[in-house]
This record gives structure tokens, sequence and C-alpha cells, in this order.
């Protein structure tokens, strides 16, 4: 398995996805769309978040055999921003996992799910249409 350098931490403009399930979803009254803290807690506070690191993998490959899943992306920065940080843990078949760590209470999961963007084509109102 991959082990990172101490010397290459993972810069803050790079962009990491996020896989959200119709659970993470919540639509508000005007019909808008948007993501709840849950999408980005994992099982506990202290849990870690999977991310990918956007540069390098594919959004094909993070949805592959996970029908309507929907992709938000968010920076390193961002997340950095909260007291969390991103670290790399390759997977088998994808070398650009990572996991968010640190300790996510659902004020900080909230912050990053509104900061968090709709990756074009993997937005619900995209995956619905497919």
């Amino acid at each position: 398995m991959y082990q990172p350098l101490e010397s290459e931490p993972l810069g803050d403009s790079l962009r990491v996805l996020r896989r959200i399930t119709h659970r993470e979803l919540f639509t508000e009254e005007s019909g808008q769309i948007r993501i709840t803290s849950q999408a980005f807690m994992q099982g506990t506070p202290d849990g870690n978040a999977s991310v990918f690191l956007s540069s390098e993998t594919t959004q094909e490959r993070v949805t592959r055999n996970r029908p309507n899943t929907f992709l938000a992306e968010i920076t390193i920065a961002a997340i950095r921003a909260l007291g969390l940080d991103v670290q790399r843990e390759p997977i088998d078949g994808d070398p650009g996992h990572c996991n968010i760590t640190g300790r996510k209470p659902r004020s900080k999961a909230r912050t990053m799910a509104e900061q968090a963007q709709w990756v074009p084509g993997y937005a619900p109102e995209d995956v619905g249409s497919k």
C-alpha cells in the first residue's frame, strides 16, 4: 500500500470528491436540493469520511457500482479551515482515495456540506435524468 512521505502534504488548492446518497439530501421548501451535514460524517463524529482526490481519479471510477450516487466537491483548504485534515489512504482500484480526519461535530459537517459544490453531471437533477 502507498505510504505518503511526511514531506508530501496535500496542497490546500486540491479538491476532493465526496459521494452523496439520497439519504444525505434535503429538499427545501423552495425546491432546492441541498446536502445535509450527515453526508460529511461517517458513523461517529470521530469517524473518517471517505473522499477522493479529483486530480487522481475520475468521477466514473468513484461512482462505479453505485448507481444514482451524486458527487460533491470541496477544497482541502475549506476542510483544513475547520481544523480537520485530509490524509491519503489508497484503496484497491483507486489510489486517489483519502479520508477526512479529525473530530467532526455536526457544525463542522454542516459547514462542509454548505461549502461543497455539485459536480456537473452528478448533481441530483443530472443523475435523476440518466
